[in-house]
């Protein structure tokens, strides 16, 4: 019995490996990494041969992946060994995978594959940034849109320790113009740049306001916050994750500046957080005004209070 518990731990170890490092052909990798991102034909037939190899190893990423004809491509050193590695992002727009291809002991493994949803109308975004010992690579993803709504993501993934990893998620833009003095709109806009010496900075720009009366078709903003921000991002090596330093000059406290980074919408925090900042701008405000904030902050907390 010992010995069969045995043979059904390595069979499962096995099993596992298999099923995380698919092998694929050196002529395969070959073809890709010399492919034409433009010549949809010939991509159609690469991807074709790419389904034939995964069909024995995972017939689900098989029968996605065929039929495609979009191919995109990075081929180079990305990691700190002396072998290049493959990126590529297969699909449409609207649904695409990223797929990540790898040589280890002389044999090409596809190491790790991502389902990606985009924007039918928008393209694919992606960029390499060089680090010391691993190269970082970005993508931007559209995350949704409606009336008076829209929101992208930054995903940061890099050669680690442990393999190919998503190592940091930002927000791109993020807006929300709803015109009506009950919610809280905002306008944020993420932007970063790189360092070699394994550091990222971040500009952090973000307005919040209320919209009230309209005169002469000409609609008034109660501005609650309206500031620009850097905030850097040191890599970590042995969490293998980037950590935000936050800056002390600009007199907003970790978890404002955390906010602020996050994007995050909740009412509710945001009336916490920046309860003295709140108190602060009452004094410059009109009559009008303060009816406006007020009347806002008591809806959130009755909000808050019907969800207890």
């Amino acid at each position: 019995m010992k010995n069969i518990f045995i043979l059904l731990f390595f069979f499962l170890i096995s099993f596992s490996l298999k099923a995380q490092n698919i092998p694929i052909s050196d002529s395969l990798i070959y073809k890709m990494s010399v492919s034409n991102s433009k010549n949809n034909v010939e991509n159609e037939i690469i991807i074709t041969n790419l389904s034939e190899e995964f069909s024995s190893y995972d017939k689900s990423l098989a029968e996605y992946i065929e039929g495609n004809n979009t191919l995109s491509v990075f081929c180079s050193n990305f990691d700190s060994d002396l072998d290049i590695e493959l990126i590529a992002f297969i699909g449409y727009a609207a649904e695409s995978q990223l797929l990540v291809f790898d040589k280890i002991n002389n044999q090409w493994f596809l190491s790790y594959k991502e389902k990606i949803n985009l924007d039918s109308n928008q393209s694919l975004l992606y960029g390499i940034c060089p680090t010391p010992n691993s190269s970082l690579l970005w993508v931007k993803y559209y995350n949704g849109h409606g009336t008076g709504a829209y929101t992208d993501t930054y995903f940061f993934y890099r050669f680690t320790k442990n393999g190919f990893k998503k190592v940091l998620v930002l927000t791109g833009e993020n807006w929300v113009d709803s015109g009506g003095n009950s919610t809280m709109n905002f306008n944020l806009k993420n932007t970063f740049k790189s360092y070699p010496f394994d550091r990222l900075e971040v500009l952090v720009k973000c307005k919040y306001y209320l919209p009230y009366d309209y005169e002469l078709g000409e609609r008034k903003n109660l501005i609650l916050f309206d500031k620009v921000i850097r905030i850097n991002f040191n890599w970590n090596e042995e969490k293998q994750e980037y950590e935000p330093f936050f800056r002390d000059y600009y007199d907003l406290s970790d978890k404002q500046q955390e906010f602020l980074l996050l994007h995050k919408e909740n009412q509710e925090l945001f009336i916490d957080l920046f309860r003295i900042e709140l108190y602060e701008m009452r004094k410059d405000l009109s009559e009008r005004e303060l009816e406006v904030l007020d009347k806002w902050i008591d809806y959130v907390m009755e909000q808050s209070q019907s969800k207890e």
